[in-house]
């Protein structure tokens, strides 16, 4: 399996394990030039925006250090444009990072969901 199919099994996983916690996929693979937002999602409230990183093993540094300071910063500018095209600028909104390892059978292996994982 190469990364970009790997990265989106992981991603549709992960929007299976968001919605049986109650979030609301809003939706997926939003692009703009120079970003992209893996999911967006709804809890209540708040808008979710998720980046999913697949992780190959378990032995990985953790992981808020597995997205650079240049990413962190490109998914922030991308939320905002994405909260400004929706005419939601002043909606309550958080940027969770959630890390997931899948067996070769698809079934998850080990998920790490950090909510409100920057500040912005």
């Amino acid at each position: 399996m190469n990364k970009v199919t790997q990265g989106r099994a992981a991603e549709t996983k992960v929007a299976t394990y968001l919605r049986t916690r109650g979030y609301k996929i809003l939706g997926r693979n939003y692009t703009i030039r120079g970003g992209e937002i893996d999911i967006i999602a709804k809890k209540d409230s708040q808008i979710v925006f998720v980046e999913v990183k697949s992780l190959s093993s378990e032995k990985y540094v953790g992981l808020l250090d597995t997205i650079s300071e240049k990413k962190k910063h490109t998914l922030i500018r991308t939320c905002r444009y994405w909260l400004w095209d929706k005419e939601l600028a002043d909606a309550d909104w958080r940027l969770d990072f959630i890390g997931v390892i899948i067996e070769t059978g698809g079934k998850i292996k080990k998920l790490q969901h950090i909510e409100n994982a920057l500040s912005y």
